[in-house]
């Protein structure tokens, strides 16, 4: 069974899945969405953490991890996966 905890880690810990690029466009810090992500994050916290493998590759979070790196975010929750 995954587990669902939820830890704090350094966000130059984390590292975007190469493929996410392939299957989706790559993200601009710029966008307005994540830009409009980043306030979100900044006023009301996060709905979801980041998800994470064993070795920090990201399985779902791309989005919110460009709104951390926009913000400046040093630490952000992950949740891991055994992958």
């Amino acid at each position: 069974m995954p587990s669902s905890k939820v830890s704090y880690v350094r966000l130059l810990d984390i590292k975007p899945s190469p493929e996410n690029d392939d299957v989706y466009k790559s993200i601009d810090l710029d966008d307005p969405g994540i830009v409009e992500l980043a306030r979100s994050i900044m006023l009301y916290g996060f709905r979801e953490p980041i998800v994470v493998t064993e070795d920090n590759f990201i399985l779902s979070g791309h989005r919110r991890y460009a709104a951390c790196q926009r913000l400046g975010r040093e630490l952000v929750p992950v949740r891991v996966e055994p992958i």
